[in-house]
């Protein structure tokens, strides 16, 4: 293949991505248009530390670690 022919499907492989990107995007916002912007970022934040916490336990289990303060 030609180094045209790479350029040319990488930009194709872009532009796939980003179409699919922004019609899920839109999908995300249309389903979540009622709840306020700052509740929506609150639960999000509020569901990356619980899963933070969760895959910390599941380290130190493994590892035999103590729990924090346990120490």
């Amino acid at each position: 293949m030609r180094q045209t022919g790479r350029n040319a499907l990488w930009f194709l492989v872009g532009a796939t991505v980003a179409a699919v990107a922004v019609v899920a995007g839109r999908r995300m916002i249309a389903i979540s248009k009622d709840t306020p912007a700052l509740e929506r970022v609150s639960e999000f934040i509020d569901d990356v530390r619980r899963a933070a916490a969760e895959r910390e336990a599941e380290i130190r289990d493994t590892l035999n670690m103590p729990e924090e303060g346990d120490e």
